[in-house]
């Protein structure tokens, strides 16, 4: 069966998604880590602060400065120092929306 230009033959799709495999998305080593880290830990944070019960609250409470800390060594081990800014960027960004600064 003879390409035109421009076209992916069926064997070379399955070559890229093979190619592709799965990344966790706070890996050390994902190449878009502080993207990911800044928006997972600003979402965590405004979601619980809008929609958590009290119960969930507690759990919050003592759970996710122990997630941030677990998170932060991890990165620190591999070297990825952006990404620990971005936690911290992401918490900073969270409590200004909650504060009414930012939408």
């Amino acid at each position: 069966m003879p390409e035109i230009s421009g076209t992916v033959s069926p064997h070379q799709s399955i070559k890229r998604v093979i190619a592709f495999s799965f990344m966790p998305v706070l890996a050390p080593d994902n190449p878009r880590l502080s993207f990911f880290t800044f928006h997972i830990i600003r979402n965590r944070v405004l979601c619980m602060s809008e929609y958590a019960t009290g119960r969930q609250r507690l759990y919050f409470a003592p759970g996710f400065p122990l997630y941030l800390f677990r998170l932060s060594v991890r990165h620190a081990l591999a070297g990825r120092w952006h990404a620990i800014a971005a936690i911290m960027r992401g918490l900073a960004d969270a409590f200004s929306v909650l504060q009414g600064d930012r939408k």
